[in-house]
C-alpha cells in the first residue's frame, strides 16, 4: 500500500452495525445501534443502510490487510437475505454485499467477488469506515454494474507506483469509477484516502492495546456525493 512493507488489500462494504447483537431503533426501521446486552458492541456510531464502507480485514501476512466495499440495502425475500427477527410481527431483511478482488488465498488467479458477508460478526474485520452511500432504489446489481468489469492488473494510472496487482490495487480503481459516476463516493484523491484508511487499520490492528475490533469510522478523505 504505502511502502513495500505495508501493503493492504481493499474491500468496499455495506453494512449494519454489529450484527453480533444489533438492534432495530423502532422510530428508525433503517438506522442501527449497538445492543450492550452480553457483549460489548466495538461499533459506536449508528450505521445506515444503503450507507457505503471501505472494511479492511485481517489477513494472513503480516502487515497486510484485505480491503473490501460493503453496504447494505433491503430486499425482497430471498435466500441471500439476512433476516434480523425483532419479534414476531416485526422483522426486516437485510441484503449485506461485500465486493473485492480475491485470488482465493493465492491458490487462484484474481478474479471479481460479490459475497453475502456478515462482516461486524467477523472475528478478521478490523475497520469499516465510511466512504459514501447509494439511493434507497438502487440493487446490488445497477450499483455492481460499475465495479464488475475492472481488469485484474495494475491500471495505467497506478504503474510506476504499484509493483503488482492485489485487491488494494483493485479497490483503488473501484473508488475512481465511483467517484467519476458522480453518484456514490465523492473522492477525488484515492492515493489521499488509501492512505487514511491504511492508517487508521494498522494503528489499530498493532497497537497492543485492549481495543475490541472492528472499529466503525468515517472518511475524511471520501464523502457521499449528496448529503
Amino acid at each position: 500500500m504505502l511502502t513495500s512493507t505495508l501493503r493492504s488489500c481493499l474491500i468496499i462494504y455495506v453494512l449494519p452495525t454489529c450484527l453480533l447483537s444489533t438492534v432495530v431503533v423502532p422510530d428508525y426501521p433503517f438506522v442501527y445501534k449497538p445492543s450492550f446486552d452480553g457483549f460489548p458492541c466495538s461499533l459506536k456510531a449508528t450505521i445506515q443502510r444503503d450507507d457505503i464502507y471501505a472494511s479492511l480485514a485481517k489477513s494472513d501476512q503480516v502487515w497486510k490487510s484485505h480491503w473490501i466495499i460493503y453496504f447494505v440495502i433491503v430486499c425482497q425475500a430471498s435466500s441471500l437475505c439476512l433476516i434480523l427477527n425483532i419479534d414476531d410481527a416485526h422483522r426486516i431483511r437485510e441484503r449485506v454485499s461485500k465486493m473485492h478482488a480475491t485470488n482465493q488465498g493465492n491458490t487462484s488467479p484474481w478474479k471479481y467477488e460479490r459475497v453475502e458477508w456478515n462482516g461486524p460478526d467477523s472475528t478478521l474485520a478490523v475497520t469499516f469506515t465510511k466512504i459514501g452511500h447509494v439511493d434507497d432504489d438502487l440493487t446490488v446489481e445497477a450499483f455492481e454494474q460499475y465495479i464488475i468489469d475492472i481488469s485484474m492488473s495494475i491500471p495505467d494510472v497506478d504503474r510506476g507506483k504499484e509493483s503488482r496487482f492485489t485487491c488494494r490495487v483493485w479497490f483503488k480503481e473501484a473508488i475512481r469509477r465511483l467517484n467519476d459516476a458522480q453518484l456514490f463516493v465523492n473522492c477525488p484523491d484515492v492515493d489521499a484516502l488509501e492512505k487514511e484508511l491504511n492508517r487508521k487499520a494498522t494503528a489499530l490492528q498493532y497497537a497492543q492495546l485492549d481495543i475490541t475490533l472492528p472499529k466503525l469510522l468515517v472518511a475524511k478523505k471520501a464523502a457521499p456525493w449528496s448529503s
